[in-house]
């Protein structure tokens, strides 16, 4: 986004008032201090977004490290409100684009690393219709980087030639413990080919299914519990970890070096006491074969 020049130096008072005013249109710095990535701006490194397709009508710029949270508190340079109203991307200095159909960084994902001179182009998975005037939230990148808040992890695109299968076979092993359906391989494959989505990406959206979210998780901790404490989960253990895995962001390795530390582990871990050793009594004293001793 273009803001005309300030014609006077800011105090700190007014440099906060100023950030407010940023913050109250819906631009976020995703990171910190001086609230863009000067190294990318150096670079050229932003994102420009049209209201029409190839580039033309009204604009509004990203640099790396900033993201729009509702693009319904946006205007494009002319004045329109920007939401649901870009047609065409351009990237210019190795960005990266992170755009949501809805506000609030929810909704499908698209991964843009490359101009699009018409949206109209790119279809939007799981519905009829195309990103064009879908768009309602974004997130500029570095490329190579991950910035803010929004957790997909790695997002660098696989290598060019890269095999989609054995990528997504491999994602549902480790996260579902299972071989991918035809439907999934066909529908991350579309995602990943169409939507510039990575492997961390699709692991990610695994995690949010009712599968994931469902028996997985339980048998995860089940089988912690056999293997670490001998039993099986109890209510209250299985529901304390389903909050922490779901909501917290706990690894399973973290849920077994939890259970490790706890005093239950502790106590089954012990070796058992000797048993206390009884006396000898008179006629139990060891014998001697053969001659007796002599003195």
């Amino acid at each position: 986004m273009n803001f005309p020049a300030v014609p006077f130096v800011l105090s700190g008072m007014n440099c906060r008032f100023v950030f407010l005013l940023l913050a109250l249109a819906g631009v976020v710095p995703a990171a910190r201090a001086d609230h863009r990535d000067e190294e990318s701006r150096h670079r050229g490194s932003r994102v420009v977004l049209y209201e029409k397709a190839g580039y033309r009508g009204d604009s509004l710029t990203l640099f790396a490290g900033e993201a729009v949270e509702n693009l319904d508190r946006v205007s494009f340079d002319g004045g329109r409100r920007a939401n649901d109203r870009i047609s065409s991307i351009r990237i210019e200095g190795g960005a990266v684009l992170l755009a949501y159909e809805h506000a609030r960084f929810r909704g499908q994902l698209i991964r843009v690393t490359e101009s699009i001179p018409n949206l109209a182009d790119r279809a939007l998975p799981e519905v009829v219709g195309s990103w064009n005037d879908r768009i309602s939230s974004l997130q500029a990148e570095a490329g190579g980087r991950a910035h803010g808040d929004h957790r997909h992890g790695d997002r660098r695109a696989p290598p060019d030639g890269a095999d989609y299968e054995r990528i997504i076979a491999r994602a549902y092993d480790d996260v579902l413990r299972r071989e991918p359906d035809a439907e999934g391989l066909r529908y991350f494959r579309g995602l990943m080919i169409d939507q510039g989505w990575t492997e961390q990406m699709v692991r990610a959206h695994i995690r949010k299914s009712a599968e994931y979210r469902g028996p997985v998780i339980n048998r995860m901790i089940e089988r912690a519990y056999q293997d670490l404490l001998g039993r099986s989960v109890d209510p209250s253990g299985l529901d304390h970890y389903r909050n922490l895995l779901l909501d917290h962001g706990l690894t399973e390795q973290g849920m077994r070096d939890d259970l490790r530390r706890s005093a239950e582990f502790r106590q089954r871990s012990q070796p058992p006491a000797p048993a206390p050793q009884t006396p000898p009594r008179g006629d139990d004293k060891p014998r001697h074969d053969g001659a007796e001793v002599q003195r």
